[in-house]
């Protein structure tokens, strides 16, 4: 039944394009730009599927961002803090879904780190000050720790340099996303994790976005609700058949098909969408004291 409306919504979609004067033979194709990163493999199994999206992968995300903001792109996937900033600068742009339930991990090289209390008086390395990393890991701390934040020390590094810096034993403790955690994993370099976002959700009952899809134009909704059908059928598809999910993205992505493995097992592939994502975000910034309010406004629901 589910695929039948999927077809449905497909035939919509090339029939209100052929009405607007295209060819039936040539519809339009959207393009979503996607980091090259196994948390993206949702997106490039639903591309796959539906002839109407193309995917661009990226590593450098200051080019794709800037494309993105230029038009030549109708959706992109990255930073859920970045695409707040965008809609902070450009009232058009609007988020459709959050991708991911976990992604960011505490690692460390120490084998007894199972919990954030056992960082305490120890220096933990993270991207930038006022990271969307940071506020989460301030929020675990006040729940699970009762105490100030202070108490916990921070060095500002980039991802990069914190990679080659726990390669060379220079520090120990670090956040990381995936597929860093697996590959230093892999190299016996870290030996403990913690998933944040699961300590988060656990404590607060609320789901701390990371990766996420955005949009700045004016899109059929009928083509959006079938894109965020199919990208949460590729998420349940992921859970559920993990080796042939990687199997059909191992060309598309440069790490080896264990190191995609191991960082699938550890991505939290979930699609929220809808008044469901809107209440989840209001939550969410109440949480870590941000006053930026997510309204329906800036949340994409999709035709049922």
């Amino acid at each position: 039944m589910r695929k039948l409306i999927m077809l449905s919504l497909l035939f919509a979609v090339l029939l209100n394009v052929s009405c607007t004067g295209k060819k039936d033979d040539n519809p339009q194709k959207y393009t979503i730009l996607a980091p090259a990163s196994p948390a993206s493999i949702p997106l490039i199994l639903a591309c796959r599927k539906l002839d109407i999206f193309e995917i661009k992968l990226f590593t450098n995300h200051t080019k794709a961002h800037a494309s993105f903001l230029r038009g030549d792109a109708e959706f992109i996937a990255t930073g859920y803090n970045v695409g707040v900033n965008f809609r902070k600068n450009n009232k058009n742009v609007r988020i459709l879904s959050s991708l991911v339930g976990e992604l960011s991990y505490l690692v460390s090289n120490q084998t007894n780190v199972d919990s954030v209390f056992k960082l305490k008086t120890k220096e933990v390395n993270l991207p930038f000050k006022g990271s969307p990393i940071e506020l989460l890991l301030d929020s675990i701390i006040i729940a699970e720790d009762k105490s100030s934040t202070d108490e916990y020390k921070r060095h500002y590094l980039a991802f990069p340099s914190t990679i080659e810096l726990l390669k060379r034993g220079e520090i120990e403790n670090a956040v990381l996303p995936e597929p860093f955690v697996s590959v230093l994993l892999a190299q016996n370099k870290i030996k403990s994790y913690i998933s944040l976002q699961k300590r988060f959700q656990d404590q607060y009952n609320v789901q701390a976005p990371q990766l996420a899809l955005f949009t700045k134009s004016s899109i059929d909704k009928r083509a959006i609700k079938l894109l965020l059908d199919q990208v949460d059928e590729s998420s349940e598809y992921i859970l559920e058949n993990q080796a042939k999910a990687v199997d059909s993205a191992l060309n598309d992505l440069a790490f080896s098909k264990q190191i995609l493995m191991n960082s699938t097992s550890r991505i939290g592939y979930q699609c929220l969408m809808g008044s469901e994502l809107t209440e989840n975000l209001i939550e969410y910034h109440k949480i870590i004291g941000d006053n930026f309010a997510p309204q329906e406004s800036f949340v994409i629901i999709a035709e049922k």
